[in-house]
């Protein structure tokens, strides 16, 4: 496990690298697994995360939030749940 962490922290800093060496605001992957906002410099990562093991997704707002132009990672969805809860990531 602790291999795989340090996998995904080393993709998220390259993406993020890679993406300020192109004046990239931000980057957007998925299915690592590790739904994540993090900043790294000028450059924001988003990940979705999965819809299978973690059941997370991205959104801009929700019902709750009306903020368009900002991601939020919803978590606990399910085909058999009405309900997700968004949070932030900082």
């Amino acid at each position: 496990m602790k291999d795989a962490v340090s996998f995904i922290g080393k993709f998220e800093a390259a993406v993020a690298h890679y993406a300020d060496r192109y004046d990239v605001d931000a980057v957007l992957c998925g299915h690592i697994h590790s739904a994540a906002i993090r900043e790294f410099g000028k450059v924001t990562y988003y990940n979705c995360g999965d819809w299978v093991e973690s059941c997370t997704a991205l959104v801009e707002g929700d019902r709750r939030y009306s903020v368009h132009g900002q991601l939020r990672i919803l978590l606990g969805l399910s085909a058999k749940k009405s309900v997700c809860h968004a949070i932030d990531i900082e």
